[in-house]
């Protein structure tokens, strides 16, 4: 039965959330991501001498929005600002907390296409060395973020999970808010930044599907049967990867898709113009939907610390296909499993006798 939402005015920052970078408040159109995007077209991967692929072009746009809002005050227009490295990197310092070194790799991949000075270059080639083995130190000693701690405040899998199942939502705001946790802590595949490309394709659908997309499958009802993912971080090593869809998530699925009248062929999240989100927003979608259901901003990254940790917790003694498993619902190898745990990040009093799933 069709849920009847209360005719709730939305506050204008949450219907804006979907178009609106928090950084500044400046809007990322498609067409300011389209600027990066062709800066990177015919750049050359280190490793194979090809072409970028399309998940790494996506990622290092994200990245250098990022860095051009947070150090140039506006949406990324050209590499020149890039050209006072004193300034960026103190920037960086200041403002990003996680994986530095990826950020540094985006600047010195676009400097050097664009035949920048080798001096300004080396000085970023040497603070993302410098990252790199500190990063490298961090995870090798599993090693926690404060911040990390500070955001889940005090909060253990068992309320997370709760909260979102008992969650009642009044808007069709608030139900997107609701999935979109949903898919992160009610199932034990937890995708990266990888619902923003996300469609919905019937299960009987015999067209080549686009390698550019991850897929909702249903079936003649709309009813979500499994997710596809064909468009991840590592999909280059792991190729295209199936995964069942849990009782609560689906139950919550199902209904979004319901609600919200979608339909094969669409886009399971799109912002207020009827557009798919551009992957450097939609990070700032997920941390307002976990601040809204949870109480606490939790980014990706944490979200996925937290629940390896927890299995790793509750597991101790798996087996090397358990391990290989637990590593494929996160889209990466067992080893770097073992570098997402994060053992005091875990209430032992609590998250022991909890059950993920």
């Amino acid at each position: 039965m069709s849920r009847i939402f209360k005719l709730v005015k939305e506050p204008k920052q949450v219907k804006e959330i979907q178009q609106i970078n928090d950084n500044n408040n400046i809007t990322i159109t498609k067409a300011d991501d389209e600027i990066l995007n062709n800066e990177f077209k015919n750049v050359l991967s280190n490793r194979n001498g090809e072409k970028l692929s399309n998940n790494s072009i996506r990622s290092y746009t994200s990245k250098l929005q990022k860095i051009s809002l947070l150090c140039n005050k506006k949406a990324y227009v050209n590499h020149n600002f890039l050209l006072n490295p004193d300034n960026i990197i103190k920037c960086i310092n200041t403002h990003i907390m996680k994986s530095k070194k990826d950020y540094y790799s985006a600047i010195v991949k676009l400097l050097k296409s664009k035949n920048a000075d080798d001096s300004i270059i080396t000085e970023y080639s040497s603070q993302m060395k410098n990252e790199k083995t500190s990063e490298d130190t961090e995870r090798g000693n599993n090693n926690v973020n404060q911040v990390h701690i500070d955001k889940l405040n005090g909060l253990d899998y068992n309320t997370i999970k709760q909260k979102i199942i008992e969650y009642k939502p009044e808007t069709k705001q608030q139900l997107t808010n609701q999935l979109i946790c949903a898919f992160y802590f009610l199932n034990e595949f937890t995708p990266r930044n990888d619902l923003c490309n996300m469609k919905l394709r019937t299960n009987n659908n015999k067209k080549p599907v686009n390698p550019l997309n991850n897929y909702i499958i249903i079936d003649k009802n709309k009813k979500a049967v499994k997710i596809v993912m064909l468009c991840y971080k590592t999909s280059a090593t792991y190729g295209k990867q199936e995964f069942q869809i849990s009782t609560d998530l689906q139950k919550i699925l199902d209904e979004y898709i319901n609600e919200l009248n979608k339909d094969p062929g669409e886009y399971l999240f799109i912002d207020t113009n009827g557009e798919p989100f551009q992957s450097s927003n939609f990070q700032n979608v997920i941390h307002k939907a976990m601040k809204s259901i949870l109480g606490s901003e939790l980014n990706i990254d944490l979200i996925r610390q937290y629940k390896l940790t927890n299995l790793f917790n509750l597991h101790p003694n798996m087996t090397i296909n358990q391990r290989a498993e637990m590593a494929r619902n996160f889209l990466h190898s067992p080893e770097v499993a073992l570098e997402y745990n994060r053992p005091k990040l875990i209430n032992k009093n609590t998250d022991t006798k909890i059950q993920l799933y």
